[in-house]
């Protein structure tokens, strides 16, 4: 089962478990046939609702604007030669006005996919360091499954606790995700230093980004929430792992 075919799931156990609690206060006040019309009615707008707005679920609280070249020449460059040199989606460029280093993917497929960066990730990696941060996140859109993984987010965002969300995660994502992920980018940049490099700064910066949510730190690069008792290392391991890993090659 994949993660779409997972998040699918989830969100049917959501829908069913809120139109039983309707079924079962409109059965108290009227009939069963009443309440059982109500409760297909409240199941269908949970699902439909959720799914059709999963993009702006997945990334709510956030108001990125699109990406300048003003605002660093090198990234729309160095994005134009990974989508050519490899055969991804280009994703639509945008920029989050926010201290912590960081980025993340988001996108309801992967032919309409956004890579958010964040201004303080601009403003303290160079130009090799961001090739190898975008390397990672188009790599991410494409073996996770872009789609899957935004309406994911949009699930979880209605689940009642931080508890719910990591559990939730665990199961839909493989234990080593993220490392996979940085081994592809570093393929695909054909430069490790640059990359190892920048999660060397990562790990020297701060990465919380406040507009971030437990629901959807599985889009981001790094850790955008700072709590490890919410967010799971299957998700974000340490950046000491990841650069230890990486030294290997």
């Amino acid at each position: 089962m994949n993660i779409r075919q997972q998040a699918f799931l989830l969100l049917a156990i959501v829908a069913d478990i809120v139109a039983l609690v309707v079924f079962a206060i409109v059965w108290l006040l009227t009939n069963w046939w009443i309440a059982l019309i109500v409760g297909l009615i409240v199941w269908a707008v949970v699902v439909a609702g959720v799914y059709l707005r999963r993009e702006q679920l997945a990334v709510a609280g956030m108001a990125p604007r699109q990406l300048d070249p003003s605002d660093n020449p090198h990234v729309p460059n160095l994005l134009d030669v990974l989508v050519t040199a490899h055969g991804f989606e280009r994703p639509e460029m945008q920029l989050l006005n926010c201290s912590g280093a960081n980025a993340c993917v988001v996108g309801a497929d992967n032919k309409s996919s956004k890579i958010v960066l964040t201004t303080g990730l601009i403003d303290r990696l160079e130009r090799l360091e961001i090739e190898g941060m975008l390397a990672h996140l188009l790599t991410v859109a494409s073996n996770t499954d872009l789609g899957g993984s935004t309406l994911a987010a949009a699930v979880l965002s209605i689940l009642p606790s931080a508890g719910l969300k990591r559990k939730a995660i665990e199961w839909m994502y493989p234990e080593h995700f993220r490392l996979d992920a940085d081994l592809d980018a570093v393929g695909y940049t054909r430069y490790p230093p640059g990359f190892l490099s920048g999660l060397e700064k990562l790990r020297a910066s701060e990465t919380t980004v406040p507009m971030a949510r437990t629901s959807n730190a599985h889009l981001w690069l790094a850790d955008p929430i700072g709590d490890p008792s919410v967010v799971t290392e299957r998700i974000h391991p340490p950046i000491d792992l990841r650069i230890s890993v990486l030294r290997e090659l």
